[in-house]
């Protein structure tokens, strides 16, 4: 049997135990979601009133039609190879058609749930770049910010500019608080009407940026003048939109598959050939 759980009346417990043994994350990640993650669906295959397969459904948008992110899908190692997540996925697809969205998001955790998911008619539409950068001389923390609504805003007008999908504006907010209890920091400048945000962590003596956006052409001038730091051997930018430059080294990657619900949404589609996709959740 399918059922649809929201925050109220999840059966908390149960979906905790079932995404830590499929995922291993920590107690501590998944309240923090389910606490703080606004307006979550939990989409469970349940017997025996126990959840033995589930997926989230968040709130989204792509092109200004109202779209789902489809996350932390999943099943019981005992029940898999039984139809279960295509059960689920069949019925998410009704069901967001029924409450009028154009689409579902997900990102495949590697190249076998591409194809995975492709049976089911998602179509790869979203790439990011993986990039090192070598050598930064300047590292300037001022520009560090964990004022949540600040950052907020500046990434929806950056947003304004950009065809792909992005989380509504709740979760959004949302995404920027759980990058902060990950250890991440965000560096955001302002430069006259221009702006450059950047949400990044370290890795040891590393430098990962899991999203920049910036009005500026010109990347590299950027990093050399505001963003770099003695003690990093290299920065790597994991990030789903960046901008080209002489001074990096770059190499495509997909990022995101789409189910369209609609034709107007199939094509615009056809007429994209790589869409953002948001800082998304992992």
């Amino acid at each position: 049997m399918i059922k649809v759980f929201n925050s109220y009346n999840l059966n908390r417990d149960d979906v905790i135990n079932l995404w830590m043994s499929s995922f291993g994350d920590t107690r501590e990640y998944i309240e923090f979601f389910l606490d703080n993650c606004p307006d979550y669906l939990c989409v469970e295959y349940l017997i025996e009133d126990k959840p033995v397969s589930m997926l989230f459904l968040l709130n989204g948008r792509l092109s200004n039609g109202k779209s789902k992110y489809l996350y932390a899908a999943c099943t019981d190692s005992e029940f898999r190879r039984r139809g279960l997540m295509e059960a689920l996925i069949d019925f998410v697809k009704i069901h967001c058609k029924d409450n009028g969205y154009s689409g579902i998001f997900l990102v495949p955790a590697n190249e076998k749930l591409y194809s995975y998911y492709s049976k089911f008619g998602f179509l790869p539409s979203f790439n990011k770049k993986s990039l090192c950068v070598k050598s930064m001389d300047v590292y300037s923390e001022r520009f560090n910010t964990s004022d949540i609504n600040r950052i907020l805003e500046a990434k929806k007008k950056l947003l304004l500019k950009i065809d792909g999908f992005s989380f509504d504006d709740d979760v959004m907010k949302y995404t920027i608080e759980e990058h902060i209890f990950n250890g991440g920091f965000v560096f955001l400048k302002q430069i006259e009407a221009e702006t450059i945000l950047i949400f990044y962590y370290f890795d040891g003596k590393d430098i990962v940026i899991k999203e920049l956006l910036t009005d500026f052409s010109d990347i590299s001038c950027i990093f050399k003048e505001h963003f770099g730091n003695k003690s990093s051997e290299n920065i790597y930018i994991c990030a789903p939109l960046v901008y080209n430059s002489r001074d990096i080294v770059e190499k495509y990657t997909k990022c995101g598959m789409y189910f369209p619900l609609d034709e107007k949404t199939s094509d615009f589609l056809l007429d994209h050939t790589a869409l953002y996709a948001g800082m998304y959740l992992d």
